[in-house]
């Protein structure tokens, strides 16, 4: 069976910020931040998804030449090169499509991306219905749990202390009940919000109030979002469920 060429798309912005490739502070001791990359590398090497996918390229929408995006990915560099900390206004949308197509890429996964998408996923554009998103927060409108956006994670936290955001540039606050369980969704995406057609859901976080922002990552990128992106691969390649 020919495999489903995947090319995965991020922000090392994002990967910077959630110290991807490194040992965080975790309630007192030290844990590994793997990021959905090197989780999709270790799950395409020793599982079943490795017969249904193949990886053909890794493409991050940071400027290099940016002083902006440079200071926000820190001492990481834009490459893995040797000796170097990795992670495991130009016209982005057409750079990408042409990537996309001289990659010969089947099927999109988006992790992190600090843009939204517009003419690469409108009903008729080459990769609509082809590129996916994995989120860190359920992305159902009606569900109870939702967490679109960005503040995803940090949304979630404050939910666990009882609290809802309604102004994020001045971090005002007003209490709401407690929600202490969040997860991710794997979706299709649209030119919204992490609105687009959801795929599947994995809602098996516990928030601990106490949480630091990492802390909750770390518990939701293993119980949630690792699960969602494995499952919802397996779903879109057809194969029986685990």
């Amino acid at each position: 069976m020919a495999k489903t060429k995947l090319v995965y798309v991020w922000s090392l912005r994002n990967a910077a910020a959630d110290r991807a490739g490194q040992y965080i502070e975790y309630k007192g001791e030290q844990r590994y931040m793997k990021s959905p990359l090197e989780y999709l590398a270790d799950a395409l090497n020793g599982t079943g998804l490795g017969d249904a996918y193949s990886l053909e390229a890794v493409v991050f929408d940071d400027d290099e030449g940016s002083p902006r995006d440079r200071a926000s990915v820190g001492h990481h560099d834009f490459s893995c090169r040797p000796g170097g900390q990795w992670f495991y206004p130009a016209p982005l949308e057409a750079r990408l499509l042409h990537k996309l197509q001289a990659l010969g890429a089947e099927l999109v996964v988006l992790d992190g991306l600090l843009v939204i998408l517009d003419e690469l996923v409108r009903p008729g554009a080459p990769f609509h219905r082809r590129i996916v998103n994995i989120h860190p927060g359920i992305t159902r409108i009606e569900s109870p749990y939702e967490r679109r956006g960005a503040y995803a994670t940090l949304d979630a936290l404050h939910g666990a202390r009882g609290q809802k955001v309604v102004n994020w540039r001045t971090a005002e606050t007003t209490r709401v009940p407690v929600v202490d369980m969040t997860g991710a969704s794997f979706h299709d995406v649209d030119y919204g919000i992490d609105s687009g057609e959801v795929i599947l859901d994995v809602l098996n976080t516990r928030i601990d109030p106490r949480d630091t922002i990492l802390e909750l990552r770390w518990n939701n990128f293993n119980n949630s979002l690792f699960p969602a992106l494995h499952q919802g691969l397996a779903h879109r390649a057809g194969m029986p469920a685990a």
